[in-house]
Parts: structure tokens; C-alpha cells; sequence
């Protein structure tokens, strides 16, 4: 099967100076994919593999909808997220104050055992604690200010599958791989990093990691059926 995009030309004779400056413009597209077939002025090319613009913004804005409902499901009612980074203490009150005296700039600190000349004794806990500078007031605020990058990272992912090979594009499994691709990315390297002394364990970092996975499949479905590559048509008169 020839691999090059079939060509037809719409052409009044003699067409030949006119097939070939459409070839080079076309990218040296072989002239045995262009027919001259019709007496009328309209030239009509067609070549697969252009997407345009809006086709991918539409794709993405779709992308953070999906976000969008996976957040609120899976973390606002199934807790997944609270059950995960809002674990509670049993003497919350007492710690609270402790820290509340204690922390006062925001930033991570580590709490180690008490170390010895030889080192810090084994199997004894590390644990870290996460001070953003705000308190529950900024829910809100920060709410606003993630909402945009629901959208903004899906529409740079289905532009990125945009730009991709035609073989991707071509391919429902290939531009779904694509995009889970991406959210093993994010799943992986996002989360690895937090993984061991004074982290997560390892049961919550895998969770952790499925989680972003799985939300980037679903969410590669639907680029995967908007990102469809379109026939171009270029009228010349």
C-alpha cells in the first residue's frame, strides 16, 4: 500500500506547471498520487493528516471535563485523596498546638529521631510535616486558582497529540497509548519522589500513582475520539 497522501486534483489542461508547483508545496508529494480529472477552474487537494485548531482545544476542553468529574467523584465523594494525604490523629488537639508554637513559617520539616554519634537508631519513625502559609479560609481561592489548569493541561496534551505522526492519528489504541503515556509520566515521576523517608509508603504511593494513570486513560478516551485526522481542502480560483 503506498504510504504517501492521496492527491486529487481538480484541473483545466494543460495543468502540468501548475501539478508541479502544487507538489513542491505539498512537500515533493510523487506526482503518481495527482489526477487531473475535470475541465473546471476549482482545484480541490485533499491530504489527511491536518488537525485544526479548534478540533484540539474542543479535545481538550472535553479532557478537563472529564477531570473534572473524576475529581469530584473519586476524591469530594469517594474521599479517595482525604484518605490518603488528611489522615487524622488520635491526640489531634494537643498536636496541633504543638506545632501551631512551634512552625511558624510555612514550608516542609522533617522531625527525626534522637540521633546518636553513630547515627540515628534504626527502625524509629521520620515524620514530615507540610506548612502551606494558609489556613481553610483559602480553600476557595485556591480552588480558582487550579480550576484553569484542569483545562490548560488536557488542551497541551491533545496538542501535543496534534503535532504527533499520522500513523498515531490514524490509530484509536495509538493516540489512547499516547495520552495514558502522559499520565504514566505524571503518575510515575510525580509521586516516586514522594516515596520513602518521610514520605508516603509505599501502599499509598502506588495508589497514588494508579490514580493519575487511570485518570489520564479516561481522559486519553476522549481525545483519542475527537482527534480524528481531517481532510484539508485548499480552493484556489
Amino acid at each position: 500500500m503506498d504510504r504517501h497522501p492521496s492527491i486529487n486534483l481538480v484541473e483545466t489542461a494543460p495543468a502540468d506547471e501548475e501539478v508541479e508547483q502544487y507538489g513542491r508545496r505539498l512537500g515533493n508529494t510523487p506526482l503518481k498520487n495527482v489526477t487531473a480529472r475535470s475541465p473546471y477552474i476549482q482545484k480541490h487537494i485533499n491530504r489527511g493528516g491536518g488537525i485544526v485548531t479548534r478540533r484540539f482545544v474542543v479535545a481538550g476542553l472535553l479532557g478537563g471535563v472529564v477531570i473534572m468529574v473524576w475529581m469530584i467523584l473519586v476524591n469530594g465523594i469517594l474521599g479517595f485523596n482525604s484518605r490518603i494525604n488528611m489522615k487524622r490523629l488520635s491526640n489531634e488537639r494537643a498536636v496541633y498546638e504543638i506545632l501551631k508554637n512551634d512552625i511558624t513559617e510555612p514550608g516542609k520539616y522533617v522531625c527525626n529521631p534522637e540521633g546518636t554519634p553513630s547515627g540515628y537508631p534504626p527502625n524509629e519513625p521520620v515524620f514530615s510535616i507540610l506548612y502551606g502559609g494558609m489556613g481553610h479560609e483559602a480553600a476557595g481561592r485556591n480552588m480558582l486558582i487550579q480550576l484553569p489548569f484542569f483545562f490548560i493541561v488536557p488542551v497541551v496534551a491533545a496538542w501535543m497529540l496534534s503535532v504527533t505522526s499520522k500513523t498515531v492519528l490514524a490509530s484509536f489504541p495509538r493516540k489512547l497509548a499516547f495520552i495514558a503515556c502522559i499520565g504514566l509520566l505524571f503518575g510515575v515521576w510525580g509521586h516516586l519522589g514522594n516515596f520513602g523517608i518521610g514520605g508516603h509508603p509505599l501502599a499509598d504511593t502506588i495508589a497514588l500513582m494508579v490514580h493519575d494513570i487511570v485518570l489520564w486513560a479516561l481522559v486519553g478516551l476522549v481525545l483519542a475520539w475527537r482527534m480524528r485526522p481531517e481532510t484539508e481542502t485548499i480552493t484556489q480560483s
